[in-house]
């Protein structure tokens, strides 16, 4: 099975196929801080996600898939209805392993990740092989891109970083300010700079 429950627990590092992958409609939902020892592909065939990595978020929309290495500690956030799509893929790669990414994915790339998303967790590996290549070789001639926006560094956001880190939903501008001491215009140079 493939096709998961949005509140179903899922450990990608409990299987020993090449490739797991998994599809689900989600809401709002929150991973929390975690790591795998798999290779992370993340896509939304609808709606967008943002992953929160050490001190940058990065935005993924529709049209763009975030490959994450083994070992990158991330958190994932969604709110609105997504069509979550994540593959995991054994640390030993038959392509090269890009670095932590945001590609464009082309329609045949996006094919074959619904393909892999929904395929069988038991289906055999030499079945897997043909369609695990052609995703290497698309993966490998995807144009990168930079959807990443790195956290604020001034001290005066300290605080709020930090119940951003542990999950609290962002306030609204005129409820930060209040937090921080600072006018709407200081704090919107510093998200600007």
């Amino acid at each position: 099975m493939a096709l998961i429950l949005a509140e179903q627990k899922f450990d990608a590092d409990g299987f020993d196929a090449p490739v797991i992958g998994i599809a689900a409609d989600m809401g709002l939902h929150d991973s929390g801080r975690h790591c795998h020892r798999r290779h992370q592909l993340l896509f939304a065939a609808a709606g967008c996600i943002t992953i929160e990595l050490a001190d940058t978020l990065c935005l993924l929309p529709p049209s763009r898939a975030a490959w994450i290495p083994a070992g990158t500690a991330h958190r994932v956030l969604m709110r609105g209805v997504v069509a979550y799509r994540s593959l995991y893929f054994a640390a030993e790669l038959p392509f090269p392993a890009p670095p932590l990414q945001v590609v464009e994915v082309n329609p045949l790339l996006r094919e074959v990740i619904e393909r892999m998303a929904f395929w069988p967790w038991d289906w055999p590996v030499e079945k897997q092989a043909g369609l695990l290549a052609v995703f290497g070789e698309e993966l490998q001639a995807a144009r990168g891109e930079n959807w990443r926006l790195p956290f604020p560094t001034d001290a005066r956001l300290a605080a709020w970083l930090d119940s951003v880190h542990r999950g609290e939903l962002p306030p609204r501008l005129n409820q930060l300010v209040e937090q921080v001491g600072a006018s709407e215009r200081t704090v919107s140079r510093i998200f600007i700079r």
